[in-house]
């Protein structure tokens, strides 16, 4: 997830793939095309630019053009490491469709070994940072260590507390754990902090209050994400479902008092 009815995985296809030590002169990690193209452009850019990149026909004609420019955006020293971590988001996706439990061990030890390469080098105010930590938080999710899940997506909210991502990772964690009162606050928390303006944010909160049977308070932030352009139907359905769902007007904005968080939730 990032949002908590589809997590938003990168790729659904599996590729054999080798990684070099750390300590080998090349690195490498080979990859799908459709893994290739489910990245954001900057780790194909990076991709591309290093040596294991440019002997796949899907990367060896990425414009320099979009590789200087994904270098000014990141900043050269976080360029420089962003694929490791672009490894491990796809590592990570590869092990949530693995069915053998020591592939899929390994595969989550790598995603764990390449996102903490980069993270280790970054400087401290690298752009990347508060998705580097929401990724090791679902590394240690997928690895049922909850509490170094939870304290992931934490910091990545100190790190950056207007994006909307960790505020949902957070949710789904203690929403697998069916705990949905903290799951509720954590997104209240998000929506105070984003002053009302995350479509994600409304959405996620419309789906836990659904499951907790305020339906009028589903409803409330269904229609917010939706007046927003939030793109999934599923909560929409849900709604139709029971005969609840109401297009949205120009009062679907009030917060319902139902949904008001009544529990401390700390750091």
């Amino acid at each position: 997830m990032i949002n908590l009815q589809q997590l938003n995985l990168w790729s659904l296809a599996l590729c054999f793939c080798c990684i070099m030590p750390r300590g080998a002169a090349a690195y490498s990690f080979d990859m799908s095309e459709t893994e290739f193209s489910n990245w954001p452009m900057y780790c194909q850019a990076r991709y591309a630019s290093i040596d294991v990149g440019k002997a796949h026909a899907f990367s060896v004609n990425f414009s320099r053009a979009l590789i200087e420019q994904a270098r000014e955006q990141l900043g050269a020293e976080t360029f420089e490491r962003v694929h490791h971590w672009c490894a491990g988001m796809t590592w990570l996706n590869r092990s949530r469709l693995e069915r053998d439990p020591k592939m899929r061990e390994f595969q989550l030890d790598s995603a764990k070994s390449e996102t903490m390469f980069t993270y280790k080098g970054l400087p401290a105010d690298s752009s990347i940072v508060p998705g580097i930590l929401v990724t090791l938080g679902m590394v240690c999710q997928e690895q049922k260590d909850f509490t170094c899940a939870s304290d992931n997506f934490e910091k990545a909210i100190t790190a950056s507390p207007k994006d909307p991502s960790p505020y949902s990772a957070l949710a789904l964690l203690h929403r697998k754990n069916k705990q949905l009162a903290l799951a509720r606050d954590v997104l209240l928390r998000g929506d105070t902090a984003l002053q009302g303006k995350s479509a994600e944010i409304h959405y996620n909160l419309g789906l836990i209050l659904l499951e907790m049977s305020d339906v009028d308070g589903a409803l409330n932030y269904a229609q917010k994400a939706y007046v927003e352009g939030y793109p999934l139907p599923g909560l929409k359905k849900k709604l139709s479902q029971i005969g609840r769902w109401v297009e949205p007007t120009p009062e679907a904005t009030k917060p319902p008092q139902a949904a008001q968080s009544t529990t401390a939730t700390t750091p």
